[in-house]
């Protein structure tokens, strides 16, 4: 009876030990796929492997339907801002990606004109983005607040689509329409 007592309560501990380690390791994987957590390498072997797809025209075929193309947004937009301050010619900026357009709100350095910070900015946009983003780009302090509340909201609000509108005439009657192509 004691042994069997005894099996039982090894095997409890066991047990136990091996759940709270999984959970300690279920939340280390949680926290990798946090993407808060961006600016840290979380996996240097994988980030230094080259991306490589293949397909058939069958293989597609086998795949679902669906032949939308999908961006994620928010990884664009970060992508665009990290570049263009990675030209050293800004101190901050600020990128808002819509399905159609991208709203780049910048401060620039004091010592650049305000055309070539615009056509950094929209360039460095356009090497990023697929060709059909219409790309508008400002140095007004007040549209970087603008695009900033908005970045939490979603497509389908309407409200929402018209500030960014409304932000975007703002940019056309200030500045000339440029195209970075």
């Amino acid at each position: 009876m004691k042994k069997f007592i005894l099996i039982h309560a090894l095997l409890g501990i066991v047990l136990y030990l091996g759940g709270c380690g999984q959970t300690e390791n279920t939340n280390e994987q949680l926290e990798i796929l946090n993407p808060n957590n961006r600016g840290e390498a979380v996996n240097e072997e994988r980030r230094a492997k080259l991306g490589y797809v293949r397909y058939t025209k069958e293989d597609l075929a086998v795949q679902d339907d669906n032949n939308e193309i999908n961006f994620d947004r928010e990884q664009l937009a970060d992508m665009i801002t990290r570049t263009i301050l990675q030209s050293g010619n800004f101190n901050e900026a600020a990128s808002l990606v819509t399905d159609k357009e991208v709203i780049i709100a910048f401060e620039k350095r004091d010592n650049l004109d305000a055309n070539l910070a615009a056509e950094i900015a929209g360039k460095t946009a356009r090497s990023l983005l697929p060709s059909f983003y219409k790309i508008y780009t400002t140095d007004e302090p007040n549209h970087m607040d603008v695009i900033h509340s908005l970045h939490r909201e979603q497509m389908n609000n309407k409200d929402d689509l018209q500030v960014i509108e409304r932000v975007i005439e703002e940019i056309k009657a200030d500045h000339a329409e440029q195209d970075w192509r």
